[in-house]
């Protein structure tokens, strides 16, 4: 997932716990633009239950859909092995860029959402 999302500039990530649990976001966020500024990623790790983010872009104008991966499993101990490659995975969808005001993240996972610019 971050291999295939990588992008050389860091840029800076602010949370706002306004609307996330009362002791704020249970996460860590970055984010990396590309060189010619038409692609922003977000990743975020979340090390809590299930809640509710509100991305908010300044400085680019997103096109209507954006990319998302996430990768979790409700047991905390799963991993892939030789019987079971795929029991722990990212899935990707694509979705409206508006519903990123409110997308939801699963318990204990790690998310990606990549925005290109109009």
């Amino acid at each position: 997932m971050i291999h295939d999302t990588w992008q050389p500039q860091a840029v800076a990530v602010t949370a706002d716990a306004s609307d996330a649990a009362p002791s704020g976001p249970e996460g860590r966020f970055s984010a990396q633009k590309s060189a010619d500024g038409k692609t922003l990623v977000v990743r975020y790790v979340n090390n809590g239950p299930a809640q509710s983010l509100a991305i908010t872009v300044k400085g680019m104008t997103p096109a209507a859909t954006a990319k998302t991966w996430t990768m979790q499993n409700d047991d905390l101990t799963a991993v892939n092995t030789p019987a079971e490659p795929t029991k722990v995975v990212p899935t990707m969808a694509t979705v409206p860029t508006a519903s990123l005001s409110k997308l939801a993240v699963k318990a204990q996972s790690f998310v990606i959402v990549e925005l290109t610019a109009k």
